[in-house]
């Protein structure tokens, strides 16, 4: 999996007040968000993460998604992790519509693995739809190719273009200046 190095400043827009149901919500008014990091922080050792982030971080290793992390130090082992350094960036759907559901904050997780970036966009069970209260995998960003893998939906046929949008918005917000439109 690889992509290119990421650096972005850090931006916060306002958001809607409507409650949030599920991811469709947001999709079927994606035309209507702006998604934004809201924050990044890197993370040099396990100290620096609070409950909320180890919660995360551990949905990470126990998922596999990470090469060889099998543990939260790991994370920080330089033969394992690149410069045994993480990423975590938070990324919010904001919308001036006060008829759509705003204010899901989604959590964008970076890791170098020789010089090869993976990262993941997860949120709670309540936008991915999980069955317990877990974290779920959104999008992967794989050799700067952003990979929706949220539900998909029985009417995913009207949903597919919003999902589509949903995935550029989020890549675009992740890499920030470092973002080239697709041909």
């Amino acid at each position: 999996l690889t992509s290119e190095r990421i650096k972005i400043p850090a931006s916060i827009v306002t958001m809607s007040s409507a409650p949030i149901e599920s991811l469709k919500d947001v999709l079927v008014g994606i035309d209507e968000y702006t998604i934004s990091e809201k924050s990044e922080k890197k993370i040099r050792n396990g100290s620096e993460l609070d409950e909320n982030l180890t919660s995360q971080l551990n949905f990470i290793i126990k998922s596999k998604l990470w090469f060889g992390v099998k543990q939260i130090s790991d994370c920080f082992d330089k033969m394992i992790v690149d410069n045994g350094i993480i990423w975590v960036k938070e990324i919010h759907a904001n919308t001036t519509i006060s008829s759509l559901p705003g204010n899901p904050v989604f959590y964008y997780w970076i890791a170098y693995f020789g010089d090869n970036p993976t990262g993941y966009l997860i949120s709670k069970h309540e936008l991915a739809q999980g069955e317990d209260d877990e974290w779920k995998v959104l999008i992967e960003n794989c050799d700067s190719d952003f990979i929706y893998h949220g539900i998909t939906y029985e009417d995913d046929s009207e949903l597919k273009p919003k999902i589509k949008t949903f995935t550029k918005k989020v890549k675009q917000a992740v890499l920030g200046d470092y973002y080239e439109e697709e041909e």
